[in-house]
């Protein structure tokens, strides 16, 4: 067995460590006392991924990992961070070989801060010292706004709606406490780990490859395509071929292993073993997940150092007492949320922005954008150049320096990793850093996170497309100027496959689009113009005249193959009158034409009232040409006769006997996200445009009164989804 990486991103996440709405990247705890306690928890989660065009689950041939829950502060990280994805090990190649992991991901316990066990002062004592000083530092300047208010016998109310010039060392003291609220924000994020769920994860990786390149997508047309609705269901025989194959197939199978936290690798060992010598043919049947052993880590939860109440400071105690009560906490709380929006709008003043905060949240952009992942409809290339700043897809957080790293945990660190993390504001745990949170989300530009996966899996169907056109004689792609050279389709597959792995590597849009071919640049330029080609995940439909392609009739030869047409019961919208039929796939050219082909028998060149002729003759024949409509999302040939419809997974859901086979996986059949981003529309609609960490906050708090953990609101993010009864 060797251990091979596993990109987590929680990678040395602790309690105390820190984040930042705006990259959501997690940085080196700031916590400096035992101040956690540990629950046992035992819960496991299976899955499926890799790389397969004859089946479909949630986590098969995406290329990335969706993140389960998400953090933010705004309504927009929020949108932000529910499509953000890592890579882990969900690559997913389109070359002749299949490659699929079986991953259990085991949780053993839970870790929290212990608030009940603690007030503000004892938690701001339990704080680095830095951290600590920068708190109080703001408290400094919050409690300097409210004496000078005492002093004038004004409340902070009136102070701020009255004339500026009448009240001006208020509004400058004022600012001084945003500026070092402000700061500590942008030294320490907005959000602390709170809660860790501590576990392990490990798997065994099948590689299945053929020594004939040809076999790779032989039974393409009339295989078994499964829809799996539990990734159990499916055997390693239907990953490969859609159990076509028969026991003489010439294929090789190699296994091998990997874990994440060493508490599951005798597990991992034990269920590697069962495979790692046995040919394929011998795994027929098989289905893997069921083979697993217990994976439940046996050895109970992580050992933590017992808790110790930090000891207030003199200086820390009286600062923190001076607070008698918080009357004006959501003063403050708006007073800084105006500051926010009056950034955005100069003129606005702090009634009107009273007014216009208490209106309903503005959720049109999200619906757009919801919308948009649903029908795939997204433009990857829309201001490119501009997305190129930042890393889009997760790999990892940022390194952290051994002696930062806060190791709670006793004996072999390498035991446990966090699978799942709980979040709070800052604002939730120090009342002085009030903060209000803008809901609306509005005029939203398309999502870079979003854009990212869609690039990635746009590459990583038109790499299988081509791989598929290679091995079905479709060896050249001629060109209308005829002094250009014709165009392999095994290097467009190359190609492609490269840019994929590049953007797994973590290299931006505009990097990735610009390492690719001058041809394959054009044809992904007119892909990305016709974004319902992304649905074609099942292929094409191909009618003509109430027909579509059934079988094959006599007279063929090695080059040219005749399909018999016969009715079908296809009305426009119940996609599963395809099952039997044979599917074409979409072949984009340089020369922003589509061309249509099918997996076994070459390129469409002609159809009839009666059959359908594919020829292959090294793709050098002349092709039909379809001509692309926005309007119904459809391919029509020259002479209308010809309809191609694509066809969606769902069309297979519930059919144990859908012939074919998938060339694209895309976000919009990502029920994850499409969950994940109505949870948050439910959840923003449920509020107002503006809302404030103040009402988190009692108006009678004192510096003597503990936390109350289910007060205290937190988000989740994670591996897996949300450990329940958390």
């Amino acid at each position: 067995m060797f251990n091979s990486e596993i990109e987590n991103p929680l990678y040395a996440v602790t309690i105390g460590s820190h984040i930042k709405s705006y990259d959501n990247n997690f940085k080196p705890s700031v916590i400096d006392s035992n101040i956690s306690s540990m629950i046992s928890q035992v819960e496991k989660h299976d899955r499926m991924s890799g790389t397969s065009s004859y089946v479909y689950s949630d986590k098969m041939n995406q290329g990335s990992f969706g993140i389960s829950g998400s953090y933010g502060v705004s309504g927009v990280s929020k949108f932000e961070a529910s499509a953000s994805a890592y890579v882990g090990n969900a690559a997913a190649n389109s070359s002749k070989s299949v490659e699929v992991t079986y991953s259990a991901l085991s949780v053993c316990g839970v870790e929290y801060v212990d608030f009940e066990k603690l007030t503000v002062p004892q938690f701001l004592s339990g704080l680095k010292k830095g951290c600590r000083q920068s708190a109080l530092g703001a408290l400094d300047c919050y409690n300097a706004v409210n004496k000078e208010c005492n002093d004038l016998d004004v409340s902070l109310s009136d102070a701020l709606t009255s004339d500026k010039n009448q009240y001006p060392t208020i509004h400058d003291l004022l600012q001084k406490w945003v500026k070092a609220s402000d700061e500590f924000c942008r030294d320490y994020g907005d959000g602390l780990v709170v809660g860790i769920a501590w576990g392990a994860m490990g798997g065994v990786h099948f590689k299945m490859t053929a020594t004939d390149e040809d076999n790779s997508w032989k039974y393409g047309g009339q295989a078994n395509f499964s829809y799996a609705g539990l990734d159990k269901s499916v055997s390693l025989q239907a990953i490969y071929d859609g159990s076509k194959s028969d026991q003489e197939a010439n294929v090789t199978a190699t296994c091998t292993s990997f874990v994440s936290g060493n508490a599951l690798s005798d597990q991992v060992q034990e269920w590697f073993t069962k495979f790692s010598e046995t040919a394929l043919q011998q795994l027929n049947d098989v289905h893997v997940l069921v083979e697993a052993p217990n994976m439940n880590i046996t050895s109970g939860a992580p050992e933590i150092p017992e808790f110790v109440t930090p000891k207030p400071s003199e200086d820390v105690a009286n600062k923190v007492g001076s607070l008698k009560n918080l009357d004006d906490l959501h003063i403050y709380a708006k007073a800084k949320a105006y500051e926010e929006a009056k950034a955005k709008n100069s003129e606005l003043t702090f009634e009107e922005f009273l007014k216009q905060s208490e209106k309903e949240s503005n959720l049109s952009g999200l619906e757009k954008a919801k919308e948009q992942v649903k029908e795939n409809n997204i433009n990857t290339l829309d201001n490119i150049e501009s997305l190129n700043q930042k890393e889009i897809l997760i790999k990892k957080t940022e390194v952290m320096d051994t002696a930062e790293i806060k190791r709670p945990i006793k004996g072999n660190s390498d035991d446990h990793i966090p699978l799942g993390v709980w979040i709070a504001h800052w604002s939730n745990l120090i009342p002085w850093l009030a903060q209000g949170y803008c809901n609306s989300i509005e005029d939203l530009d398309t999502s870079e996170s979003i854009k990212a996966r869609v690039m990635l899996q746009d590459f990583q169907t038109l790499s299988r497309i081509y791989h598929i056109a290679h091995a079905s004689g479709i060896k050249y792609i001629k060109r209308k100027d005829r002094s250009l050279p014709l165009v392999k389709t095994a290097a467009l597959a190359d190609n492609f496959d490269h840019v994929a792995a590049l953007m797994q590597d973590g290299k931006t849009l505009s990097e990735a689009y610009h390492s690719l071919s001058d041809p394959a640049a054009l044809i992904y330029q007119y892909w990305n113009e016709n974004t319902f080609l992304r649905n074609a995940e099942l292929g094409l439909g191909f009618v003509r005249n109430h027909k579509s392609i059934l079988s094959p009739t006599s007279g063929g030869n090695d080059n040219r193959t005749v399909y018999k047409l016969e009715t079908i019961a296809f009305n426009g919208r119940n996609y599963d009158a395809f099952s039997q039929a044979y599917k074409v796939l979409p072949l984009p050219t340089p020369d922003r034409e589509i061309w249509a082909f099918g997996p076994e028998k070459g390129l469409l060149s002609s159809a009839y009232d009666t059959e359908a002729v594919f020829s292959k003759s090294g793709g050098l024949v002349k092709a039909m040409n379809f001509t692309p409509d926005q309007e119904s999302k459809t391919l029509h040939s020259k002479d209308g006769k010809i309809t191609l419809y694509p066809i969606r997974f769902n069309a297979a859901a519930g059919i144990e006997n859908w012939k074919g086979m998938s060339s694209s996986t895309n976000i919009g059949a990502d029920h994850g996200l499409e969950k994940s981003l109505q949870h948050l529309e439910e959840g923003l609609r449920e509020l107002s445009a503006w809302t404030y960490s103040s009402a988190n906050w009692p108006e009678n708090w004192d510096d003597k009164a503990a936390y109350h953990q289910t007060k205290i609101k937190k988000q989740y993010v994670g591996l897996i989804e949300e450990p329940k009864n958390t």
